[in-house]
């Protein structure tokens, strides 16, 4: 399976646009600076109109300061690495299908093992900062793990015969399901290259958001 790369974060378009804010000063200062000069030494100028505009020029300046001073913080802060959010192990999964029914929202099973390096890859070169996405519930499930876990149907399971019901024996992979438990489309199994990922992650997701919402009237029922 390929895999891609997710496209710019916030702060990196966050770091353009204030560098392009930055610039704007810049020449402002450089026109604004000009034009004094060029005022100052013209002929027929008053002193006191020079002295008016030598006063709103300061202001003026100073304010700019301040600007500068203030997005050169702000981009200073936005250089600084952002702290991922660790992904949530599966601990509850009928408390999470709760929350999946009420708001349309698939369960995305991250299925890791011990010593596996692509697990590690996928873990910190795409889901970095997927726990933070409002679309659906991020879980992780350790193939090799024995801990209890609350099963969709609320009883005690282990991670490794939740994985095996769902017939998955490689790593990593992700899963989507509904809050019945059931898989909503099909797995995304391996990782080969980063290059491609979120298209196929992206494409599964809406999928299982869409089927989702039509089954939704059918879980109720049932």
């Amino acid at each position: 399976m390929i895999i891609a790369r997710t496209p710019d974060s916030p702060g990196k378009r966050m770091k353009v646009l204030i560098t392009d804010v930055l610039h704007s000063i810049a020449r402002f200062y450089i026109r604004i600076r000009a034009y004094y000069l060029q005022l100052t030494h013209s002929a027929g100028i008053t002193l006191q109109t020079r002295f008016s505009y030598r006063k709103a020029r300061h202001y003026a300046t100073q304010s700019m300061k301040k600007t500068f001073l203030i997005l050169l913080l702000a981009l200073f802060s936005l250089s600084s690495p952002a702290i991922a959010e660790p992904i949530e192990m599966a601990q509850d999964l009928a408390l999470d299908a709760t929350v999946s029914l009420a708001q349309d929202k698939p369960i995305v099973f991250f299925i890791t093992a011990d010593h596996c390096p692509y697990c590690e890859k996928l873990r910190q070169e795409y889901f970095k900062f997927s726990p933070g996405d409002e679309r659906f519930i991020l879980r992780e499930l350790e193939l090799d793990n024995h801990h209890s876990v609350v099963g969709f149907d609320g009883k005690t399971i282990n991670h490794q015969l939740l994985a095996d019901r769902y017939d998955i024996s490689l790593t990593p992979t992700v899963a989507f399901v509904g809050p019945d438990g059931e898989q909503l489309t099909e797995a995304i199994v391996g990782v080969l290259t980063m290059d491609f990922y979120n298209y196929y992650f992206e494409k599964a997701l809406g999928e299982s958001i869409s089927r989702l919402k039509d089954q939704t009237p059918e879980i109720v029922q049932n």
